[in-house]
């Protein structure tokens, strides 16, 4: 997808390219200005209302306003998750976890779910489970 050289932590000295070399222009020289980190994550849910209570029960986090009637923004440590009522909610239900939470004990974590009466499948270093909407979530950490 990028072509060119890459520079220390990975971003690309030019983007783009063609069959014949040619002189590459100033705007494909320069670096990058998409930042190495993560805003926030887009969650496609069915039921706003539902969705927040389920998460910010998860996360353990206040439930913040719904915005615009369709979007509930969760803020985390390092990023936040946009729960976003989508039309066609089954077409874009994540069959894999798209990232991972973490936790000091995956053991709290799954003593944690079954209360919840969530069902979840232990891996290795990982838990998986899924949120009511059917998108698949994971929890990463140590065993203990």
């Amino acid at each position: 997808m990028f072509k060119g050289r890459r520079r220390a932590g990975g971003n690309p000295s030019r983007i783009g390219g063609c069959a014949t070399p040619r002189k590459a222009s100033q705007a494909e020289t320069q670096a990058s200005p998409i930042e190495n980190r993560i805003v926030t994550v887009f969650v496609p849910v069915s039921d706003i209302q539902r969705a927040r209570a389920w998460y910010c029960a998860l996360l353990d986090v206040e439930e913040p306003p719904i915005t615009d009637g369709r979007t509930c923004r969760l803020v985390m440590q390092a990023a936040s998750l946009t729960l976003q009522a989508t039309e066609g909610v089954a077409e874009a239900i994540w069959k894999a976890p798209p990232f991972a939470l973490h936790a000091e004990s995956l053991k709290r974590v799954d003593a944690f779910l079954r209360r919840h009466g969530i069902q979840a499948t232990a891996g290795d270093g990982a838990i998986t489970f899924h949120d009511p909407d059917g998108n698949m979530l994971m929890v990463a950490g140590p065993a203990g």
